[in-house]
This record gives structure tokens, C-alpha cells and sequence, in this order.
């Protein structure tokens, strides 16, 4: 077997945020002006055996503190003196450390062949200076302002996070020389500096907001682009690196797969509830992978055996299964049941079997034939034993449009017909085999069926030339059939009529898209009869017996039919912020109404028929900006209620506000295809996880158990499962992990290929080490999965809660789960922040108690593996989904409830992504006096990237454009003469400065002055042609393609926004996504970290 026991941790050779340009040597630190006192501790002694061919992502065993003078937390007793709240306190100035190291070619080193030494000097006299001399950390002592020294001697080949700035350099990288412009430009630029404004305004604080942690993110190198072996890391690279590194499958799931809080679980529940973290698991069944990435193994079932499987637990046979030392018995690594396995492959588990008693003395190659022996993720060719059909028939598709007046007018229903016309002339050459059936809504509903021609006696067909597409249409009759009953629609038809297959009639379905603005201009009415047009399109699938996706397309809300809404209780709800009390904020019920789910009952049963023949709704809500006038009206439309049955089968809901469709078609046609043609989907899923002795589930989180109770917590049917959608299981112990060396999880999903006509299990095992340390525990934990599982819990909580009317009981779709009466609409929005900073304050607190019970209580001290848990924290408070509705006035109702909904089902990389959005500069019209802003002119210019293959031999060339390391995301950062671009997985926003140079608009967006009225008419230039692509427009467009495609793991496609301030509105999203900056009520992020330290301060004084 490839796996061993023995893990073996990476050793960190460099971190993750030094950037290399194109011409450019390594970067060497730079000194700072103002700064913190930072220092970095090692809180264990523990030796790694380090693995040459790849580096950490995160560093082990550190605990980085935060010290800083709060005079909000002063008082008389500890420091001698108080000040009233709100001032500023003057920063500890000055900090030099030099470290030692055990293993110097581990880490990187300056120009005289030594670590770098850290010498942090300020120009505040009111606190005096500190000097450390080698092997030594420095701090100042808060009390009394006294110098203290404290020694600390690094012995670990693992080591903490290191300040990224030193003294004596010379090259510095972008985002340092922005920092530095921001801070102390004045002295080297002062003319340039002063015609130049920031986003917002730079604000005094206790704590240097360059010295803080963040997410670092840059170009990519081949520093980045190492291999990392499934057996060989403990803590998993970065979810946004995932498409540039080689991950291999080594017998143990990669993190594409599965991503857990706690990489290494306690022995003991009492360890873990000290911790108060939660050890979950995040499942991702059905990644992207990236290209470069190996296919996952197919079980060779040639011999017609069924997969090997525990006859106690149902357990899959997996590379951490045992023998026995006669060879005809295997030992259950879940349940420990011994069960007899089948002659054929006791030759491979003789000689390949980890842990089996008697050694092989000539072990032979892994067979090829069994891959479930040596990969932790394998696809079988699903068994007849499973009592499923082997070779079903391939998904079908319904695309369900809306036709009403308001679509119409406003080019909606032209731009979804113009789009599938393309769309179906690709599947035609890709998937010539699936079914496509078509329906338009309006008050009626209208559907196409195909009908070849009466030829009396075939007479007439010599009229035709079948070899031309005109004739072949001729040869089909083109009508449309109206149903005009919404309250019980049927179809009028024989399914073979109106689902075909789209390969042999592609001329057909060509013909009719063109005509069908014509054929429903007389049926268009304000009506709209939506969720009729969803029972109608059920059926037909349901006819079909094929299983698939229904799409549907709207603009309006339903009005009438089935489950039609009334958006006047919608409406009813205050624009005003809530009331502020004595008690807190005071919410009134019009805040929970925009949750409430609309005629549950009804909708119910359209999800429940649609669960029963595998159908899974997939909604795109195109709204439109309508003006009255010059006056903009609301466009309500319940996006709750319209989310309601995609989230219970398997769905997306896709909103884009604002739609025009002379801007927007594109965005539309390539969401689509990359459905279809790019991201892998799964259909008619049955999952089921399971867990070895010792663990068991506590609870799901998904979107289709929001609200809803879930009997067997292991497992759930579902329709469809794509790449994008991910499952949170929360883990707790059921006994004592003492005599257990490592645990073990095993997901199993049963699904049918999107593209294939096959049945496929797909299995997947993972191992996790058990631990007796507290800090072993915190050091392998991710803060990724963690704040992955925090959204997930505050979004499952909202829509639980709030989507259903409080003032009755309800039912849920699954079974008989009821909401109290009494539930306060104040408690819904608030009851889910308080919990999670509470959560947050006793895991820095339980760190601070079982790991540094002897640091400084003036010290801010974080986990090095969650050192980003503030940062996410802050930036989940201020996310437009998880706020009260109506009070983000720059988002609308519809947009929030949309995002809430995203993240029911987010993966771990788009939560990274969303939630700290990265930003780049990419041109200054003024700031253009130092060398290092002159590296701008690199930005978009192609490079080459080789990446190394699993045995070193052979190398993998890859072209990128280049990017430069991402800016603090803060409005400070921002200059009005320079042009942003800022991408948050789910659109790209690129904003102009008031002072860039009319060329350089003019060179772009062929106008010379971005105004009001333009704005909404300018398009980026994209694929320009590759000759002509050191232009500042091909730069631009070559950026834009990079970003697109570093992001096709988490998002379909993402749209591009322009931002400027001749548009109030669309400048004020733009500061919303700069979460660093204070938002709404809520405060910084550097007051935030001022605020966690004062709570967790108290909980020390009151412990």
C-alpha cells in the first residue's frame, strides 16, 4: 500500500505571500515607520521529519500575539492612568528580534546567508526602545510601560509566522509599496501626494493595520506550484491554491474532497469541548479539478464482483482495510468485524494490505485492476446488487421561460431564446443524445410540440431538398399548444412530442426559437403563471422517466396559478434601519416578512413529485432596472418563495439585477454552457457517510435540511449534486479514542454521469490522526473549513427560522419540524452573531488557558493555524446576506435572500473567496513615482509555469497572465487616481478614480470621460488578440481572463461590474466588499481585533 502510519509534516521553506516578478530577484523585507509589538512563540517543542518535495501552507505550533496600548482597556491599578474612550493610544514603537534556526536551508535567508533580522523602529518617543538580542523575543510590558525580554528558543523545523519586513531592503514588493505610499509618501512625493485623494479616510488606530493578519493572495510561481501527497500533509494547502497545485491521491482523500476543522482529533470529548471548537467535516463529492490533475480511478469490474464490503457496517473495502495473516479474512478498519473476501482478490491484499500480520518479503507492484486499494477516492461502475438500473438513459432538460409583458419589453425573453439557440447548436455536436422540451409562461401556458408533416402518399416530399436546413423544417409542422388551465395544468401532448432529442432535430428547435416571439405575442400579459410552468415541466420530466434539471427563467413574480404570491405583505416591511434600545437593536416583524415562504403547501408538492423522478429546478431570476418616468420602481420578487423548491432539489438561484439584455446576454450564454459543457454534475444521488468506532454525526448542514428535519443524519436522496455544492457534517465522540491510533470517514455516493449512459458509486475514505494534546488539536486546525462552517450555520439558521411565518407553526417538506410561536423576529437576526462571536471569544479564550497561560494579558494571542479567524469573523458580520433585510441599503431584499441561499451550500474555496475579496491595483495616472508602482506595466503580460508531475520526470508548461500581490482590502488602499480591480468569487468589479487620465479611459472604453449616463453602457474589451497584448486594454482583458479561470473551481462565471463614483449606488457596493473598513454598524476590522481582546481580557479577569 502507498500509505504509511507515520505522517510526515512538510517543513515551511517560504511563505505563502513573498512574490517573485517577472524581472525581478527575490523581495527582501522592508522596514516599517509604525508598527506594533508583534512577536511570534513556539508553545511546543516538536521535532517533523520534513518532506523535500513540497512546503506548508500554514505554519505549525505558533501562536502569534497582538500587543497593543488600548486606553479603552486601561485602568488605574494595572497601567496608572486611564483615558476617556475614543482616543487614540500611541503604539509600541519598536521591536528587533533575531532568530536562530535548526535548519537554516529550510527557511529563506538574506544576502549574508542568515536569517533576516526584524528591526521594527518607530518615531513615537513616548515609550522607549527595545533591543533583542539573538534567540530572544522582545515585548514591551504593558504595565508600568516596563522593557521585558523574553527568551525563546526555536527548535522545531515547523516554524511560526514571521513578520513579512525587515531592515535594509531595497527591493519591495507592489502591496508594500502601496503601504508605504499610504503611510509615508508625503516624504518622498509630496506634490503628487497631495493631488490625490483615498476611498475613505485614513483613520488613527491603536494597532498598525499593515502588521495585522489577512489572507495573502498574488501571482503564482513555481515556489507556490509544489506536490503535495495525500499520505504526507496534515494540514491541507489553501482552498484558493487548489488549481495550481498537484495534490495527489496517496490511499488518503485529497482536501479537493473533504476539508476538516480539526485535522487531528482529540482522544477524549472533555479535550474537545475545552477547545470549544467544533470538529466537522466539509464534503465536496464532485470537485472541478483542475486539468493538470490525475482522473479518478475507475474499479475494473470485468470479473463481475461486486465491491468488496463490510458485511457488518456495509463499509467499502479502502487502502487502510487489514488482513489477516492467512490472508482470507479482512479486518473492518470501522467497525473491526472480520469477514470472509472473495478469492480474486486475496492475491492483492496478500502483498498489499497496510497493517496485515505476516510480511511479504518480495511486495509486487499495485495492481492496476485495484485502484480501491490504493487511492482514497475511486468511481465503481455501480453493482446490479444495488437494485439499480446499470445503463439508465441520459438526463433530460426543460427550459421554462417567461413571457409576460415585462419580459418582453424589456428583451428578456428574446436574450434567453437567442442564448439556448447557441447553446443547443453546442450540445448538438457534444450530447447529440439528450432530451430538450420547451415551455413559455404568461397567463398561459404554451409549449412546441414536434409534428412531422401529413405527405399524402409521400407526393409532395420531392418538393423538399432534405439536404438543406430550410427544407428539413419544412418537412415538420410548427405550432404552438396553449394550456390555459394554471391551476391544474396537463400536457397535451405525447412526451415523444414535446421532449426530442436534440441532435435529429436541431433544425427544428432552431426554427421555433426564432419564431416563438412572434407565435407569443398575443398571449403576453402582466401575468405571470410561474409555478404552473414548473407542475407543466414536472411532468414531463416525470413522463420522460429519465431524471434531469428543469431551468427556469423569470422576471417577475408569479401573480398567478399555483402558489401565486402576494408581494404588497412583501413590501409592508420598514426601509429604516431597526430601533435602537437600551436592550439592543429592536427589529420589527417587516424584517423577517422578505424570509416567509408564500403557499407552502403547494410548493411542497411540486418539490415532493419532483424528488420522486429525480428533477432537480434550477432558477435564474433576470431582473430588470423599470423606470417610471425618471423615476426607478421596485422590482419585488419574493426571491424566498423562488428559492424554495431549488433548495430542496439540489438547485441553484441565480439572480442578475439590473438586467439588460444588450449587456448581460453574455454573462447569461456562458453560465449555461459551462454547466453544460465544463462543470461536472451528479443526478439521482443517494449519500451516505459513515463513520469507524468512537465518532458519530451530530448534525447536517445542506440546503435541502434548511428548515427541515432529517431522520437518518448519515445519509439523504437527492436529485442533483454539481461541483459547486458542498455537505457540512458536524462530528461529536461517542467513547474514549485513548487506545485509538486514527479514525476513519467514508462517503459513498450512488449517482448516474451527466454525460454517460452509467450507474457510478463513487467512494471516498479519509484517515485522521487522534491526538492526546490540547495543542497539538489547535495547532491542525483550519481556519477554512471553520468559517466555511460558521456561514453555512448562520445562513441554516436564518432560513430555518425566518423563512416561515412565526406567528403560526409550520411544517417542513420532510417531515413534522415546527417553529415556536414565541420566537422574537429580533432573536432570528441577532441570536446567530451572538452565538458565533461567543463561539469565537471561548476558543481564543480556551487557547489562551490550556496553550499561553504565561503570556502577557496585554497580549492579543491567536493560534498561528487560526491566526485568519478575526479577519473572517468581521468579514461574516458584515456580510449583505447575513444582514437584517432592508437595512444594507445598497443591496436590494432580492439580492440579500439570494446570498443567503448561496451559502447553504458554498464550498470551503468560495467562502475563502467571497468573504475577503482580493484586490489589485492596475494603474495610477499620478502615483507613478516610484519604481516599484512601475512594475504595474507587468500586470496581464503572459508568463510560463511549469509544474512538475507526480515522479519529477516529466513537467507540465502552463501560460498565465501575470498578476501582482492583492492590497488590504480597505478603502485606504484605494486612490482616486488609479484603476481597482476586486473580485469576490462571485463578480469582478473594476473601479475607476475620479483623477484617472482621460487616454487611459479612452484607450479602454473608446469614450474620454465615464459619466452617469454612460456607465451602464460601457463594456470591458475581452478577448483581444494576442499580438497586440501590451496595451493597457488587452492587460486589462488578459487579467480579467486569468481571474476567470482561477476561479472556475468556485464559481460558473463571473460577470463583470464597473464601478466609478459618478454612480452613487454602484460605489457604494464597491465599499461594502472593503471589509477591512468599518460598514454599517459594524465596526473595523482593526477595531474588531481591539474588541475580541478586551472580551477575552474580561473572561480572564472573571476566570
Amino acid at each position: 500500500m502507498r500509505m504509511t502510519q507515520n505522517y510526515v509534516a512538510y517543513s515551511a521553506s517560504q511563505q505563502l505571500n513573498s512574490q517573485v516578478g517577472p524581472n525581478t530577484s527575490n523581495i527582501q523585507p522592508m522596514s516599517s515607520t509604525s508598527s506594533p509589538t508583534l512577536r511570534t512563540v513556539n508553545q511546543q517543542t516538536t521535532q517533523y521529519s520534513g518532506y523535500s518535495a513540497g512546503t506548508v501552507m500554514q505554519s505549525h505550533g505558533t501562536a502569534t500575539q497582538y500587543k497593543y496600548v488600548d486606553t479603552n482597556l486601561m485602568n488605574s491599578s494595572e497601567y496608572g492612568a486611564t483615558t476617556q474612550t475614543g482616543q487614540s493610544a500611541n503604539m509600541v514603537n519598536s521591536l528587533s528580534t533575531t532568530t536562530n534556526y535548526n535548519n537554516k536551508s529550510m527557511h529563506p535567508t538574506n544576502s549574508m546567508g542568515t536569517h533576516p533580522s526584524y528591526n521594527l523602529s518607530g518615531e513615537n518617543t513616548n515609550y522607549s526602545k527595545i533591543t533583542a538580542t539573538s534567540n530572544c523575543n522582545s515585548q514591551l510590558d504593558t504595565n508600568n510601560s516596563r522593557n521585558l525580554a523574553n527568551s525563546q528558543n526555536y527548535t522545531q523545523q515547523s516554524v511560526g509566522m514571521s513578520l513579512p519586513y525587515g531592515s535594509g531592503s531595497s527591493n519591495l514588493s507592489y502591496a508594500q509599496s502601496v503601504s508605504m505610499l499610504s503611510n509615508n509618501v508625503s516624504n518622498q512625493i509630496p506634490d503628487l501626494y497631495n493631488q490625490v485623494s483615498t476611498l475613505i479616510k485614513s483613520v488613527q488606530t491603536r494597532v498598525d493595520p499593515a502588521q495585522i493578519p489577512r489572507p495573502t493572495y498574488g501571482n503564482i510561481t513555481e515556489d507556490e506550484c509544489k506536490i503535495y501527497e495525500s499520505d504526507k500533509y496534515i494540514l491541507p494547502p489553501l482552498s484558493l491554491y487548489e488549481p495550481f497545485i498537484q495534490i495527489l491521491d496517496r490511499g488518503n482523500s485529497t482536501c479537493h474532497f473533504f476539508r476538516l476543522t480539526l485535522n487531528q482529533i482529540p482522544s477524549q470529548h472533555s479535550i474537545l469541548q475545552s477547545m470549544r471548537l467544533p470538529f466537522s467535516v466539509i464534503i465536496q463529492p464532485f470537485p472541478h479539478l483542475p486539468d493538470f490533475a490525475e482522473p479518478i480511478p475507475v474499479v475494473n469490474t470485468s470479473s463481475n464482483i461486486d465491491p468488496v464490503r463490510c458485511l457488518r457496517c456495509k463499509a467499502y473495502i479502502n487502502s487502510f482495510t487489514a488482513v489477516s495473516s492467512d490472508g482470507n479474512q479482512c479486518v473492518c478498519n470501522f467497525c473491526g468485524h472480520i469477514f470472509e473476501i472473495p478469492l480474486d482478490y486475496l492475491r492483492v491484499l496478500q502483498s498489499q494490505f497496510r497493517n496485515q500480520v505476516q510480511t511479504c518479503s518480495n511486495v509486487p507492484q499495485i495492481d492496476e485492476n485495484y485502484p480501491e486499494l490504493s487511492y482514497g477516492v475511486v468511481d465503481y461502475f455501480a453493482p446490479a446488487s444495488l437494485g439499480v438500473p446499470i445503463n439508465p438513459d441520459l438526463p433530460s432538460y426543460c427550459f421554462v421561460i417567461e413571457a409576460s409583458l415585462l419580459a418582453v419589453q424589456y428583451g428578456i425573453t428574446g436574450t434567453v431564446l437567442y442564448c439556448l439557440k447557441y447553446l443547443f447548436s453546442q450540445l448538438t455536436t457534444s450530447f447529440p443524445d439528450i432530451h430538450i422540451s420547451l415551455i413559455l409562461f404568461s397567463k398561459d401556458l404554451m409549449l412546441f410540440p414536434l409534428q412531422k408533416r401529413n405527405f399524402k402518399d409521400f407526393e409532395d416530399l420531392d418538393k423538399y431538398d432534405i439536404s438543406s436546413n430550410s427544407a428539413k423544417c419544412g418537412l415538420f409542422s410548427t405550432r404552438m399548444c396553449v394550456v390555459t388551465d394554471i391551476q391544474e395544468p396537463f400536457m397535451p401532448c405525447p412526451v415523444q412530442e414535446l421532449s426530442i432529442p436534440i441532435g435529429e432535430n436541431i433544425e427544428f428547435l432552431s426554427d421555433i426559437l426564432d419564431r416563438i416571439p412572434e407565435l407569443i405575442q398575443s398571449h403576453s400579459t402582466n401575468y405571470s403563471a410561474y409555478f404552473s410552468a414548473i407542475s407543466l415541466a414536472s411532468q414531463i420530466m416525470a413522463a420522460k422517466n429519465t431524471g434531469g434539471t428543469i431551468f427556469t427563467f423569470c422576471s417577475s413574480a408569479p401573480n398567478i396559478g399555483i402558489a401565486s404570491i402576494n408581494t404588497k405583505d412583501i413590501t409592508a416591511g420598514p426601509k429604516s434601519p431597526p430601533r435602537r434600545t437600551s436592550k439592543g437593536l429592536k427589529y420589527s416583524c417587516g424584517f423577517v416578512s422578505g424570509y416567509i415562504v408564500q403557499n407552502m403547501q403547494q410548493l411542497d408538492n411540486i418539490i415532493q413529485y419532483c424528488r420522486n423522478n429525480n428533477t432537480s429546478v434550477e432558477s435564474f431570476i433576470l431582473s430588470p432596472t423599470i423606470y417610471d418616468g425618471s423615476k426607478v420602481i421596485s422590482n419585488i420578487l419574493s426571491c424566498s418563495t423562488l428559492a424554495y423548491i431549488p433548495q430542496h432539489t439540489g438547485g441553484k438561484i441565480r439572480l442578475l439585477s439590473n438586467f439588460s439584455a444588450s449587456k448581460n446576454y453574455q454573462d447569461l450564454y456562458q453560465t449555461l454552457y459551462n454547466i453544460f459543457m465544463i462543470q461536472p454534475i451528479a443526478y439521482d444521488c443517494t449519500f451516505k457517510l459513515r463513520c469507524s468506532r468512537g465518532i458519530a454525526i451530530s448534525k447536517i448542514y445542506a440546503p435541502w435540511t434548511a428548515g427541515s428535519s432529517t431522520p437518518d443524519l448519515s445519509a439523504f436522496q437527492i436529485p442533483k449534486i454539481d461541483s459547486h455544492t458542498s455537505i457540512a457534517f458536524t462530528l461529536r465522540h461517542e467513547e474514549s479514542l485513548d487506545q485509538i491510533k486514527t479514525v476513519y470517514l467514508q462517503a459513498a455516493c450512488l449517482y448516474t454521469c451527466k454525460n454517460k449512459k452509467q450507474r457510478m458509486l463513487r467512494v471516498l475514505t479519509l484517515s485522521v490522526p487522534v491526538t492526546t494534546s490540547i495543542t497539538t488539536a489547535f495547532r491542525y486546525a483550519s481556519v477554512e473549513p471553520l468559517i466555511n462552517l460558521y456561514t453555512r450555520m448562520a445562513a441554516h439558521h436564518i432560513i430555518s427560522k425566518g423563512q416561515r411565518d412565526l406567528t403560526n407553526t409550520s411544517n417542513s417538506v420532510v417531515s413534522n419540524l415546527t417553529f415556536a410561536s414565541n420566537q422574537s423576529p429580533g432573536s432570528i437576526l441577532k441570536s446567530w452573531r451572538q452565538e458565533t462571536l461567543n463561539s469565537i471569544i471561548e476558543m481564543l479564550f480556551a487557547y489562551r488557558e490550556n496553550c499561553a497561560n504565561t503570556s502577557s494579558s496585554g497580549q492579543l494571542i491567536l493560534p498561528d493555524s487560526l491566526k485568519l479567524v478575526l479577519v473572517y469573523t468581521s468579514s461574516i458580520f458584515k456580510n449583505p446576506a447575513l444582514m437584517p433585510l432592508n437595512t444594507v441599503l445598497e443591496y436590494s431584499l432580492d439580492e440579500q435572500i439570494v446570498g443567503l441561499h448561496t451559502l447553504l451550500y458554498a464550498s470551503v474555496g468560495y467562502t475563502s473567496a467571497h468573504l475577503y475579496p482580493r484586490l489589485y491595483s492596475f494603474h495610477h495616472s499620478i502615483l507613478t513615482g516610484t519604481p516599484e508602482l512601475q512594475q504595474l506595466e507587468s500586470l496581464g503580460l503572459p508568463y510560463e509555469l511549469t509544474l512538475l508531475n507526480s515522479n519529477s520526470s516529466m513537467s507540465l508548461k502552463l501560460t498565465r497572465f501575470w498578476l501582482n500581490s492583492c492590497l488590504p482590502c480597505s478603502g485606504e488602499r484605494v486612490f482616486s487616481d488609479g484603476i481597482y480591480i476586486l473580485e469576490d468569487g462571485v463578480n469582478i468589479y473594476i473601479y475607476i478614480g475620479s483623477q484617472v487620465s482621460s487616454n487611459v479611459i479612452r484607450e479602454i472604453f473608446s469614450v474620454d470621460f465615464i459619466t452617469k449616463e454612460n456607465i451602464d453602457t460601457l463594456e470591458v474589451p475581452i478577448n483581444i488578440s494576442e499580438s497586440n497584448n501590451t496595451t493597457i486594454a488587452s492587460r486589462l482583458s488578459n487579467i480579467i481572463y486569468q481571474i476567470r479561470m482561477d476561479r472556475s473551481n468556485i464559481a460558473n462565471h463571473l460577470p463583470i461590474k464597473l464601478v466609478s463614483g459618478v454612480t452613487e449606488l454602484n460605489e457604494a457596493r464597491f465599499k461594502h466588499l472593503l471589509i477591512e473598513d468599518a460598514i454599517g454598524c459594524e465596526s473595523s476590522y482593526v477595531d474588531f481585533l481591539c474588541s475580541v481582546h478586551k472580551l477575552v481580557q474580561n473572561k480572564l479577569v472573571e476566570s
